[in-house]
């Protein structure tokens, strides 16, 4: 698999790995055992109070605390990620409430709205006690960095068939921070619930496209259009362009065919291409010149 997909195949598979988490097949300290629900997926958080700009990965909520949730792939603590849990921490308890009043919290869960605390943490999938203890210990550089993140939020590590837990750094709150000491058991094989990138890159549509609707033509025909598509991700800001590019490359690799008025059709004669569509957009993302390439090249 070449690095375009397999990187976003990466992201999206952390995030369903954080997600198990929330209902846990595998323990009885889920977020949900916690009455926690998750309020937003990649919103965007602008506060008037603080000027903050913060786009969390995940807003968790149970009627008192929020925590907003970063999820990051390997042991690589950057700068960026950083200032990311800076302007997180800088969300203040004013405009949380306004938030999730906007996200219409009450109606959708039944949940007051009312916020005492605003908590934070960042998430690295695949990271362990023993990385963080070898650049606490052995690397300074390395040590710099996770100081300062220890500093703006708890370090989550997390990954399949293990557990979800603190590494290191604090939660505000006491029942939290005990709670996720002990950590969450994760599943071998989290559900899907998460398909698409943070950035809605073309090729999580592509591939989301086809496990969603493609695969239904085992059963017959499927018509959908690019409208039903964008309100199935009603959570996200699926462009219509985006998701007529996506179709337009399943189109040409004929693994759908164009219908007009924007709807296109899935047929038993397409299922060869849907069930492949992983490794033949891993193909496309090499070209000629060796050099990585991904579908908005295509277009």
């Amino acid at each position: 698999m070449s690095r375009q997909w397999e990187r976003q195949k990466t992201e999206i598979d952390s995030y369903n790995t954080f997600l198990s988490a929330y209902h846990s097949r595998t323990s009885y300290h889920g977020f949900s055992e916690m009455d926690y629900v998750v309020s937003n997926y990649f919103p965007k958080l602008s506060d008037p109070h603080t000027g903050a700009d913060a786009e969390p990965d995940f807003v968790l909520y149970n009627g008192k605390n929020v925590i907003l949730v970063e999820i990051k792939q390997g042991n690589n603590i950057s700068s960026r990620h950083i200032k990311q849990m800076e302007k997180n921490n800088d969300v203040s308890i004013e405009y949380a409430e306004e938030f999730l009043k906007d996200s219409q919290i009450q109606r959708r869960f039944g949940l007051s709205g009312d916020v005492f605390s605003v908590e934070t943490c960042i998430v690295y999938d695949g990271m362990g006690e023993e990385y963080v203890e070898k650049c606490r210990k052995k690397w300074p550089d390395c040590r710099e960095k996770l100081e300062e993140m220890e500093n703006e939020t708890a370090i989550l590590g997390q990954s399949r068939d293990s557990k979800l837990r603190i590494l290191t750094g604090e939660f505000d709150s006491p029942d939290l921070q005990h709670w996720l000491e002990y950590g969450i058991d994760l599943p071998p094989t989290p559900r899907t619930t998460i398909s698409l990138t943070d950035g809605l890159e073309m090729e999580s549509i592509a591939v989301s496209l086809c496990n969603i609707w493609g695969q239904k033509a085992v059963s017959g025909s499927v018509l959908v259009s690019v409208q039903e598509i964008r309100s199935h991700f009603d959570h996200r800001e699926l462009k219509p362009g985006d998701v007529t590019d996506a179709f337009k490359y399943l189109t040409d690799v004929n693994a759908c065919e164009a219908r007009g008025n924007r709807t296109y059709e899935f047929r038993k004669e397409h299922l060869g291409q849907i069930l492949d569509i992983e490794r033949i957009i891993a193909d496309e993302d090499d070209d000629r010149d060796g050099t990585q390439r991904g579908l908005d090249d295509f277009n």
